[in-house]
């Protein structure tokens, strides 16, 4: 109804104000339903930073424990080919010694030999 002023809000007017408050709500709701899933998804992101962050720092302690252990590997190497020169250079005192105690001359060169070689060997290695 209408006043005879003219202030009144007709029965259409009036409807529509309400349809359109009832939008704005609707509006509202998604918005704040909307902002609920871009906060759940942010730490949702985040979580996943996290783990994507200790996932690589693991592979970087792994991959530099591998690196030392193939340092490691190759120092033992090296060791056990000294080692190794070190038993045939003592094989060949033994040979020469032996030759030596039964005083062989051809078993005494043949140790001779075996020990140069055996020197060699260490030398070289």
């Amino acid at each position: 109804s209408t006043s005879p002023k003219g202030r009144g809000v007709s029965p259409l007017a009036n409807r529509r104000g309400e349809e359109e408050e009832g939008e704005v709500e609707k509006l509202r709701t998604k918005l704040q339903l909307t902002q609920r899933m871009v906060e759940e998804l942010a730490a949702a992101n985040q979580e996943l930073d996290s783990a994507l962050f200790e996932s690589i720092e693991s592979a970087q302690n792994d991959q530099e424990e591998l690196r030392q252990l193939r340092e490691r590997s190759e120092e033992l190497e090296d060791l056990l080919r000294t080692r190794e020169v070190e038993v045939q250079a003592l094989h060949g005192v033994e040979e020469a010694l032996i030759a030596h105690a039964s005083g062989s001359d051809a078993r005494m060169e043949e140790a001779g030999r075996a020990l140069q070689h055996a020197e060699r060997m260490q030398r070289e290695a």
